[in-house]
């Protein structure tokens, strides 16, 4: 049993490009989520008992971004009807204020994972300020039987390196 579990954490830690740690979480909608988490990314985890939803946010060491993710299923989420073929939709619908506030450059949705069962989109702020995040990047993946992760990294620069380690994250991310 011991073996099986070390093998199965190997392959997990193995996929992805970053010193991680295997953090897990109970959620009694989705059921034990696992996911591979970056060493050097302060973890925290809380809960919403209303809707049932587990939220993970994790932070750089440097506070130059700060990703929000959420573990649910559809319904709980209202988002009857969502499955692996219409992500996209959900980043329309969920992210329609933001892109009217970037309306010239209407960024497209971009899909991830070895299944392509992701999707994401980075927007900028035209007007930043001083201190704030300027780049905001919500994804979700569905993750089988109506169960959903959905992220928002905020960040301070258009670090292509943190982005792969999201969605590599995200990617990594099973449940039993």
């Amino acid at each position: 049993m011991i073996k099986i579990l070390v093998i199965s954490v190997g392959l997990l830690l193995s996929s992805c490009s970053f010193k991680s740690e295997v953090k897990t979480i109970k959620n009694e909608n989705v059921g034990t989520i696992s996911m591979s988490v970056p060493k050097d990314w302060k973890a925290t985890e809380r809960y919403n008992s209303k809707n049932k939803t587990s939220f993970y946010n994790l932070i750089s060491k440097d506070a130059d971004f700060n990703l929000d993710v959420m573990f649910n299923d559809t319904k709980q989420m209202r988002m009857d009807g969502l499955d692996e073929k219409n992500l996209e939709s959900y980043l329309d619908t969920n992210g329609s204020v933001v892109k009217k506030q970037e309306a010239a450059k209407q960024p497209k949705p971009k899909r991830f994972g070895k299944k392509s069962d992701g999707v994401y989109v980075v927007l900028a702020d035209p007007n930043p300020k001083a201190g704030e995040f300027n780049y905001y990047t919500q994804g979700i993946r569905y993750l089988g039987n109506n169960k959903v992760a959905v992220f928002i990294l905020y960040s301070k620069e258009d670090k292509e390196d943190t982005l792969i380690k999201t969605l590599e994250m995200m990617e990594s991310i099973t449940i039993k």
